[in-house]
Formats: structure tokens, sequence, C-alpha cells
């Protein structure tokens, strides 16, 4: 099952899947909405704009998470 922040009809709780902004994902994960030790892969898409724009702090967060 695929969930994404911006489709509230599937919850993380239940997916195989997860996409989302890295702030999304990060709030997921402080609010405990996915198991943060059953991650097997993480995929950061853009992370060079991320970078130019100085978002990479969520992405580092993210990471402490898994």
């Amino acid at each position: 099952m695929l969930a994404s922040a911006g489709a509230p009809w599937v919850t993380p709780e239940r997916a195989d899947i997860l996409f989302g902004t890295p702030a999304a994902l990060l709030d997921w994960a402080r609010a405990g909405r996915f198991d943060v030790n059953a991650v097997e892969a993480l995929v950061i898409d853009q992370a060079s704009a991320l970078q130019r724009i100085g978002g990479l702090g969520e992405v580092e967060a993210l990471l402490e998470f898994v």
C-alpha cells in the first residue's frame, strides 16, 4: 500500500511505501505515524534543489529518525 502526505485517505500506519516532502515525512516520524525501524530504503528526490533553498536541515532531521 502507498501513502502520500497529500493523500490523507491512506494512513502511513498501513502503508508499505511512503512518499512526501522531507518536512511531511518528518512530521509523520515525529508523530509516530510509522515505524521508523521498519524503513528499508529512503529516497530523497531533488536533494540538490533542497540544498539550494535551505531544506537539507529537514532531510538531516529525518535521517536521524531512521
